[in-house]
């Protein structure tokens, strides 16, 4: 994903949680407490789906390695 999509659809996440919360509850406090909320839990989402990513790609490159030796045996 290119990540000026990412950061057209964090925002649209972000404000339309920020309009939810402030129709629920009618606070401006609540609606702040909200997008922080809700930025902080997509960044780590995001963070943790990069390492994943991250890490199955070393996997699969050790799994190609091993196979590549055994062949040369």
């Amino acid at each position: 994903m290119r990540f000026t999509i990412f950061c057209g659809l964090l925002l649209l996440v972000v404000w339309a949680k920020a309009l939810t919360s402030y129709f629920v509850w009618h606070s401006i406090h609540e609606v702040i407490v909200a997008m922080v909320a809700s930025l902080l839990l997509l960044q780590w989402a995001y963070i943790a789906s990069l390492l994943f990513s991250i890490w199955q790609s070393s996997r699969n490159c050790r799994s190609r390695q091993r196979a590549r030796r055994s062949d040369h045996r």
